[in-house]
């Protein structure tokens, strides 16, 4: 398993010092102290892991001027090679709700991101922005009919969690009986006039 890992290690460099340490059938404790006092440029590694791997298109990956993009979704570059991505850990800050100029969208806040330099980001490119976050309490002033044709359901006004933003325009929302609704955005905040509501 340990040779199997230590051929995902993506710089050249340092998978060879790895690989020559392993062929000498270091002991345990021999390995350990290796991995401890091992550094890069004067640095040590704390962790070494393949996170993921992902392919991007050239529309994915490239700027208008044709160079490579920072940040593409939930991948960073980071690595020391070109075109070296590494995937954000899981989770996120919050989410930046704004309206494109046709209809409600969604951007996540990803735990690289500054919150504060996002907001501004946003709320010069798109004026009137709302930064929500997961298990906040959504209340819902008007109340909404959701679904299609003869499966309508009326959600009522009043107080509801919000427990999920995608990407694609829906929020997930569950009321005080937990009864759990998939939402679309713009539904929520033209017709439902939703806002967060403040403890």
């Amino acid at each position: 398993m340990l040779k199997k890992n230590v051929k995902k290690i993506f710089d050249l460099s340092v998978k060879k010092a790895f690989e020559e340490k392993l062929a000498s059938n270091p002991t345990q404790e021999e390995w350990e102290k290796f991995l401890k006092e091992f550094r890069v440029s004067g640095n040590p590694i704390y962790k070494i892991s393949m996170i993921d791997s992902k392919a991007f298109t050239k529309k994915e990956a490239l700027n208008k001027d044709g160079s490579l993009k920072t940040d593409i979704g939930e991948y960073r570059a980071m690595g020391k090679v070109r075109g070296q991505y590494f995937r954000r850990e899981k989770g996120n800050k919050g989410q930046i709700i704004y309206n494109n100029g046709k209809k409600w969208a969604v951007e996540q806040i990803y735990p690289f991101d500054s919150i504060v330099n996002k907001l501004k980001e946003f709320k010069a490119k798109y004026g009137k922005i709302l930064f929500w976050n997961m298990k906040m309490p959504l209340y819902l002033r008007n109340a909404i009919e959701i679904g299609k044709n003869n499966k309508q359901i009326q959600l009522k006004s009043g107080l509801y969690c919000l427990t999920q933003l995608r990407t694609d325009g829906r929020a997930t929302i569950v009321n005080c009986d937990n009864v759990e609704y998939i939402v679309p955005i713009n539904k929520l905040l033209e017709e439902g006039k939703a806002y967060k509501q403040r403890s």
